[in-house]
């Protein structure tokens, strides 16, 4: 099978294949699903080729789509975990290289503005990938930041109307830590797709990744929080008013119930009360 050749050209060419061939959904839930595609290339993250793994990655962007049979089974298999393992490598290799600090590990790399192959320039594939016919690695601090741009660019399409016992499954695997660092890499395409990822956590119909996790949101979003609030700025009027206690005595902002280690947060006795 040419997802396992020995030959470097070989596994990425069937890489791109395959990508191309998902980009149509009754080829993917139907011919990928019986050739068992998704297994296979999941493998590949683990490829010593860091060409092939990104040849890979792309390829699981489309199969971990919403409408794709293979989604559950490619979760199943510990998707999440080998791109956790995959952020690591990539920002330990940039530490190794002489730079201090998760953050900042080196300049940006790719360009925001170039069409591309999920970091590849698009009009240069063949030539990033191959020089006379035979198969090159690329550089290597290109290669981790094409590596970090297509794993989160997988887990932005996994999250896409995923619902929150999936979303709750990868975020305890990938860990909210590492999400934060992805929204600050350094990449401005990493950062767009971590943005969009974020994104997805928080849309939906289940609203319980912005009560659970409403202080991680307000971080990003408006960056440090203050130590003490400035009166003149009448932050905490502005949304005193959601917070309220529910019929169930259960202390809520904008119906998002209040959770502590030991679950929600309740009154003894005040039903349907605003709390100042």
């Amino acid at each position: 099978m040419a997802l396992s050749h020995p030959n470097i050209g070989i596994r990425s060419a069937a890489c791109l294949c395959t990508r191309s061939l998902s980009r149509s959904v009754r080829t993917m839930r139907t011919a990928l699903v019986d050739s068992n595609v998704a297994v296979p290339v999941l493998n590949l993250l683990s490829d010593k080729s860091s060409t092939v793994k990104v040849m890979a990655l792309s390829t699981l962007c489309n199969l971990v789509l919403d409408f794709s049979a293979m989604k559950k089974l490619i979760i199943d298999q510990g998707i999440v975990q080998k791109l956790v393992t995959i952020f690591t490598e990539s920002y330990r290799n940039n530490n190794d290289s002489g730079n201090d600090g998760i953050k900042e590990t080196h300049k940006m790399v790719l360009n925001p503005s170039s069409n591309s192959l999920n970091g590849f320039p698009g009009l240069d594939v063949r030539n990033a990938l191959y020089g006379g016919g035979i198969i090159r690695e690329v550089d290597t601090v290109y290669a981790d930041a094409c590596l970090r741009l297509n794993a989160v660019w997988a887990l932005k399409n996994m999250m896409y109307k995923a619902d929150s016992e999936i979303k709750e499954r990868v975020m305890m695997e990938l860990g909210w830590d590492l999400l934060k660092t992805l929204l600050f890499d350094d990449e401005m395409l990493v950062q767009e797709q971590s943005v969009s990822l974020l994104r997805n956590l928080v849309s939906g119909k289940e609203k319980v990744f912005i009560s659970d996790n409403f202080e991680f949101f307000l971080y990003f979003l408006k960056g440090e929080p203050e130590e003490q609030l400035n009166p003149k700025k009448k932050v905490f009027e502005t949304v005193q008013p959601g917070f309220k206690t529910t019929d169930d005595l259960i202390a809520t902002w904008n119906g998002h119930p209040f959770k502590t280690s030991k679950g929600v947060v309740k009154t003894k006795s005040l039903k349907g009360a605003l709390i100042k």
